[in-house]
């Protein structure tokens, strides 16, 4: 009872739990793995440290009641022992150098309190329970009756019979890439259909179109073959009202990571076909520019009307580029691909300050596609300079 500072043993075998149950319960052990910082790789701050093996990880799991999904080389998850704490679940991560940016929001490291460094002469009259938060200046004048019943704030409804068998995340099932902190793209056209029936009085979820069990991975599943199945298609919202319909929108123009948004259903996810990189350089034009194009006015007149390309190079999939023969010549970029971010360089290995990128999503001018910035003072606007880079960096990582 923290109130009267008081503890007792109960021998009793099957005790009801109905004394003082506003302020008394049971004394329990504290955890010794807890979750890191989520959507970070290096998560495990202070007195903590990751779990770095797979039996470790099981055993933690086992000890926290959770649930062991498995094992796998996951390079947009956490490294080692990763926790959901919302499902209940870890999972094992042997990629050596993943970035973090799956499930920013409610996964990451599972970590362990390491032992601290004892006192070398410690009290010999240690307060038996010292405040976690004790005040810097306290009082000269403490009150001599303080309540007998502090709030102690514990939830009034928690799972008795938390669910053995948590639907996996995203990344380990989709083969688009999804965020499903997302639930829709803000300012953009798409096609709807529904997945279940419509309302009949209070039932919203009857006949889902992907059969049972109704889970964010079937669902998503059921999406993405019905947008390979239409011409176009560039990816799909997905939505689980909390009402429990659930519907999906299909989009068939570059989607706008920018502009993804959550919140306001049952759950939820944005899916966008995936495809490689494909950034092209060029030393002067990118092709497809002609005359009268807004905002390129002032280029046009100084060209005399004329967009020779100039040499150009093609830089296909993620990863570090030399420009070899286009070094300190590149003035147009164009980048294609979902989610494909290109950063230029002024070192040949791609090392020094990362500036900003040019992704397929940049809308230089409204007159260019999006992903294109051309001419010269439009490069120097994103990479900070023309004609200086000597290596590019592509990467494909969605919000």
């Amino acid at each position: 009872m923290p109130s009267t500072r008081t503890t007792w043993f109960n021998t009793h075998p099957n005790p009801s739990g109905t004394w003082a149950t506003t302020t008394a319960a049971q004394l329990c052990a504290a955890s010794t793995y807890t979750a890191g910082t989520f959507g970070s790789t290096n998560g495990c701050t202070g007195a903590r440290t990751g779990v770095s093996t797979e039996s470790e990880c099981r055993s933690a799991t086992s000890s926290l009641g959770y649930s062991f999904a498995g094992v796998g080389g996951w390079s947009i998850d956490y490294p080692g022992c990763q926790v959901m704490p919302s499902t209940r679940t870890t999972w094992f991560n042997t990629h050596p150098n993943p970035s973090g940016t799956w499930a920013a929001t409610t996964a990451g490291q599972l970590c362990k309190a390491t032992a601290s460094t004892p006192t070398n002469a410690p009290t010999n009259a240690p307060t038996n329970a010292p405040t976690n938060a004790p005040t810097n200046s306290p009082t000269n004048s403490p009150t001599n009756s303080p309540t007998n019943a502090p709030t102690n704030a514990p939830t009034n409804a928690p799972t008795n019979s938390p669910t053995n068998a948590p639907t996996p995340p995203l990344s380990h099932t989709a083969t688009y890439v999804c965020d499903d902190t997302k639930n829709f793209v803000s300012g953009m056209s798409y096609s709807q259909i529904s997945l279940t029936d419509g309302c009949n009085g209070n039932i919203c979820d009857a006949n889902p179109k992907y059969g049972t069990p109704m889970t964010l991975a079937r669902a998503v599943a059921y999406c993405e073959s019905e947008c390979d199945g239409r011409a176009g298609c560039t990816g799909f919202f997905f939505q689980k009202h909390n009402n429990g319909h659930e519907i999906c929108g299909f989009y068939s123009t570059v989607i706008a990571t920018n502009n993804m948004v959550g919140g306001g259903h049952m759950y939820g996810a944005v899916c966008l076909k995936s495809s490689p990189c494909r950034v092209t350089v060029y030393e002067h034009w990118p092709e497809g520019i002609k005359t009268g194009m807004a905002g390129l006015e002032t280029a046009e007149q100084a060209w005399g009307g004329h967009f020779p390309t100039g040499a150009s190079l093609v830089l296909n999939d993620t990863g570090n580029h030399q420009l070899g023969a286009l070094n300190n010549l590149t003035s147009s970029v164009k980048v294609e691909g979902a989610c494909c971010k290109a950063y230029g360089y002024v070192s040949t290995d791609c090392s020094g300050t990362q500036g900003n990128p040019i992704t397929s999503a940049t809308q230089h001018l409204s007159s260019l596609p999006a992903g294109m910035v051309t001419p010269a003072t439009g490069l120097s606007s994103v990479w900070g300079c023309n004609d200086c880079a000597q290596c590019v960096k592509v990467t494909q990582t969605c919000p």
